[in-house]
């Protein structure tokens, strides 16, 4: 049997240990020797070192990913000058859909009510109920 092991992406080292391996070898030392010194790998310290030389820091890169069209703030500011309006409303007014919109509010913590419906008894049918 194979069985599939799921594996966790693994987390980003913390801007402090990249600061210290940088620290050092702007003292002089080689990148090779910052790595064993700090324990981590050679290729890792060498792309914050490109990096902090290209870019001016070492911080790690985004996820990738869409970028919002709108910002929470702004959605904020919408949903709270208009508490009335539908998901449907705000979707429209964004050009988003009622489904992303619902998302982003979920994410922001809004609450929302849905539409009540008319509780409807069940039908008796001749013979069985099914």
């Amino acid at each position: 049997m194979w069985y599939v092991l799921l594996k966790k992406m693994p987390k980003s080292y913390s801007e402090d240990i990249r600061k210290k391996a940088i620290e050092y070898i702007l003292l002089g030392y080689t990148v090779l020797a910052s790595a064993r010194k700090f324990d981590i790998s050679e290729t890792s310290v060498r792309i914050w070192y490109k990096r902090y030389l290209e870019e001016g820091h070492y911080r790690p890169k985004l996820p990738p990913g869409k970028v919002s069209k709108i910002s929470n703030e702004i959605l904020c500011v919408y949903v709270d000058a208009n508490p009335d309006a539908t998901l449907v409303q705000i979707g429209a007014y964004f050009g988003l859909t009622d489904a992303t919109i619902c998302y982003r509010l979920k994410k922001l913590g809004y609450r929302y009510k849905k539409k009540s419906r008319d509780i409807k008894k069940p039908v008796k049918r001749k013979g069985k109920n099914i």
